[in-house]
């Protein structure tokens, strides 16, 4: 069985080489971002697939999210986005994932590890503007049903407390990246 799902995961991973657009501008992205899936700021990297002789496209991204003050944590945000190109402009829409830890001693202890590990899954929508000189620009908004993260709940720590809806229950997240593309 397993050789069976190998066999398909390679098979679909040579057809999406294939499909990849080797003339498309602008596949590598590095940027950050304020806000969003990072909670207050992250680091990240991205990469865009454009289906051939289409405006459709995809992209991976990956991250890392510290912060060093109360409260301490490290997140890890992962996202994977369907998307759809105009000229300039791209918008999208998809689905983040996000892992990490709070770590409650001086500096990241193993108990720290096992008692504050959480996950979370969070659609988005996006728009993305490129520039001329290669940089772009993107703001995007996540949407959080705050009740499932309210016991580990970064969102008790950050700001714009007027954007949430329904007596707290749903939070809809802002966030806005600076970068480049090569």
């Amino acid at each position: 069985m397993k050789y069976l799902m190998l066999a398909i995961f390679l098979s679909n991973l040579v057809q999406v080489s294939i499909a990849q657009d080797t003339t498309a501008t602008k596949p590598n992205s590095i940027f950050v971002e304020g806000f969003g899936i990072g909670m207050r700021y992250s680091i990240n990297y991205e990469r865009q697939v454009q289906i051939k002789k289409s405006n459709w496209g995809f992209s991976l991204s990956g991250g890392i999210a510290p912060n060093f003050s109360e409260p301490k944590y490290l997140w890890f945000p992962l996202r994977i986005d369907a998307n759809y190109q105009i000229k300039n402009s791209r918008i999208g829409a998809g689905v983040n994932y996000m892992f990490g830890y709070y770590w409650f001693h001086s500096f990241i202890h193993p108990e720290d590890v096992n008692r504050s590990s959480n996950a979370y899954f969070l659609p988005d929508i996006n728009y993305t503007y490129f520039f001329n000189f290669r940089g772009f620009m993107k703001f995007n908004l996540l949407f959080v049903n705050n009740i499932n993260n309210y016991k580990h709940g970064y969102l008790a720590y950050l700001p714009f407390s007027k954007l949430q809806l329904e007596d707290k229950n749903f939070v809809v997240w802002p966030g806005l990246s600076f970068g480049y593309s090569f």
